[in-house]
C-alpha cells in the first residue's frame, strides 16, 4: 500500500499539468450531475393503513363496541388486502379503528374498499345520493345547479366562514341568480377593519383555509392581544366598516366574473355596486329545492345539521361536489323511521332506555306503534299522561296533528363513519 501512495505521489509531481486537468474536469462533471440531480426531499410515501373514526356518543362502551365497533370490524375483515385491525373504543366519542395492509398495496384501491365494506354497514342515517345510473358527478351538479339563494344565505348566517370555504368548483356549480344573490349578500356584509393587521390575516383567510381541510377537526387562535406597555399604541389598520365581498380568493372571483360579466375587478367600488341589489334574509328555515328533498331532507336545517366535529359545513358540500353524496346522522324525533328503530333493537334492546317521556311523545304515531309492548307497558306516569293528552287531542280534533319534533337521545344520533388517510403527499410544501 505504502509503494502505490509513493507511485501516486512521484506521478502527480512528475505530471503536475495532467493532473490539475483531470481534477478540473472531474469538478466540472460534479457540478453539471449535481445541478441535474433530481431530488425529492419528501417522495410519495403512502403509510399502508387507513384510519376509520366513527362517533357514537351517549352510550356505555359497551354498546359503542357492539352497535359500531364490532360490526365495522367484521365488514373491514372481509377486505383481502387488511392484515391488522386496532381499534379504540369509549363511551364519549366512540370508535378509532385503525386497518393495516402491506407496503406496495394499491392504497387508493384499498381506501376505496374499505370505503366499500363501512357502506354495508347499517347505521341510522339519512342520504342525498343519485339514483342508478346517475353517476355522482353529474347528480351534484345537477342539484347545485338548483341551488337557491336563501337556503345558502341562511346557512351563511350561522356560519360566517360557510361561503368563503367554497371551493370554486362549489361556486362555478351554482345557477347565476344564486351566485349574484350571494355576491350582493357579501356585499352588505361589513366585518370591522381597525385591529391588528396579523390577526385579521389570521382569521379571515388562514382560519378558513385550514377548517376546510377534511382531516382538521378543530382550528383554535391563541395571542394577538396587546403586550404590557402596548396598551395605547394604535391599532395596524384602522378605517370603516368593509364589506366581506373584498374578503373572497382570487379563484372564486374569477368565478363569479364568468357568470357576473358586467362586474369589474374586486374593488371597493364593486361591492358598492352590487350592494344596491336586493336580498332577503331569511329568518326561518327555508324549504329546500324539490330535487334535494329525499330521504328526511327538507330545510336548510337538515343540511346545517350534516355539520360534525370533524366536518364542517362547507366541506359538506365541497365533498358533494366530488362523491354525490351528504349522508350524516339522524338529529330530531321526526326523523327516525319504523325500519331505524327495528334494526336498533335488533342491534341492542337497551337503546330504548336513551328515550324521555317528551322524545316518546314527540316521535310519529308509527315510530311509536313500532315499541315493544313490555317496552310501553313500563313507561312511567308522566309519559303515559303525555301520551294520553296527545291521543285526547287527537280525538277531539277528529285528526292525528303530527307532533313538534325535538332532539334524538345522543346514542340515536350516530355519524357515518369517516375515513382518514396520510401520506407525505398531504404535507404542503413550499
Amino acid at each position: 500500500m505504502k509503494l502505490v501512495f509513493s507511485l501516486i505521489t512521484r506521478l502527480s509531481l512528475r505530471f503536475r499539468a495532467v493532473i490539475l486537468l483531470l481534477a478540473l474536469l472531474i469538478s466540472a462533471a460534479g457540478i453539471v450531475a449535481t445541478s441535474q440531480l433530481k431530488v425529492e426531499l419528501i417522495p410519495p410515501v403512502a403509510f399502508p393503513q387507513t384510519i376509520i373514526l366513527a362517533q357514537a356518543g351517549g352510550m356505555t362502551g359497551e354498546q359503542v363496541l357492539t352497535i359500531v365497533t364490532e360490526r365495522i370490524e367484521t365488514a373491514l375483515r372481509q377486505i383481502p388486502e387488511v392484515v391488522n385491525i386496532e381499534s379504540t373504543t369509549t363511551s364519549g366519542f366512540g370508535a378509532v379503528i385503525t386497518a393495516r395492509n402491506n407496503f406496495g398495496d394499491n392504497q387508493a384501491r384499498v381506501v376505496a374498499d374499505v370505503q366499500a365494506a363501512l357502506d354495508t354497514v347499517w347505521l341510522p342515517s339519512r342520504r342525498i345520493a343519485p339514483s342508478d345510473g346517475e353517476t355522482p358527478e353529474a347528480f351534484s351538479a345537477r342539484l347545485l345547479a338548483e341551488m337557491t339563494p336563501d337556503v345558502l344565505i341562511y346557512l351563511a348566517e350561522r356560519d360566517p366562514n360557510f361561503l368563503f370555504q367554497l371551493t370554486p368548483q362549489v361556486w362555478s356549480a351554482l345557477p347565476v341568480e344564486t351566485v349574484e344573490a350571494l355576491a350582493a349578500y357579501l356585499a352588505a356584509e361589513t366585518r370591522d377593519a381597525s385591529g391588528s393587521a396579523l390577526r385579521a390575516l389570521v382569521e379571515q383567510e388562514i382560519i378558513p383555509a385550514l377548517e376546510n381541510i377534511p382531516q382538521v377537526a378543530n382550528v383554535s387562535i391563541g395571542g394577538g392581544q396587546a403586550l404590557p406597555g402596548d396598551e395605547d399604541t394604535p391599532p395596524i389598520i384602522s378605517g370603516e366598516a368593509a364589506s366581506l365581498l373584498l374578503d373572497l380568493t382570487p379563484a372564486v372571483w374569477t368565478v363569479i366574473q364568468a357568470k357576473l360579466p358586467d362586474i369589474d375587478a374586486l374593488t371597493p367600488a364593486t361591492a358598492e355596486t352590487l350592494r344596491a341589489i336586493p336580498v332577503t334574509i331569511p329568518t326561518t328555515p327555508p324549504a329546500l329545492p324539490a330535487s334535494w328533498q329525499m330521504d328526511r331532507f327538507t330545510d336548510a336545517t337538515d343540511l346545517r345539521e350534516m355539520q360534525t366535529l370533524t366536518r364542517s359545513l362547507s366541506a359538506v358540500f365541497n365533498q358533494f361536489m366530488t362523491s354525490g353524496q351528504i349522508v350524516g346522522a339522524l338529529r330530531q324525533t321526526d326523523d327516525l323511521t319504523v325500519a331505524d328503530v327495528e334494526q336498533m333493537l335488533a342491534l341492542d334492546p337497551t337503546i330504548l332506555n336513551y328515550f324521555t317521556g317528551d322524545q316518546l311523545v314527540a316521535l310519529p304515531a308509527d315510530v311509536f306503534a313500532a315499541l315493544p309492548a313490555d317496552y310501553i307497558a313500563g313507561l312511567d306516569g308522566f309519559t303515559r299522561d303525555g301520551l294520553a293528552a296527545r291521543a285526547l287531542a287527537a280525538t277531539l280534533t277528529g285528526e292525528a296533528a303530527p307532533p313538534a319534533p325535538i332532539d334524538l337521545p345522543q346514542a340515536w344520533r350516530i355519524a357515518p363513519p369517516q375515513v382518514i388517510t396520510f401520506s407525505f403527499d398531504d404535507l404542503p410544501l413550499a
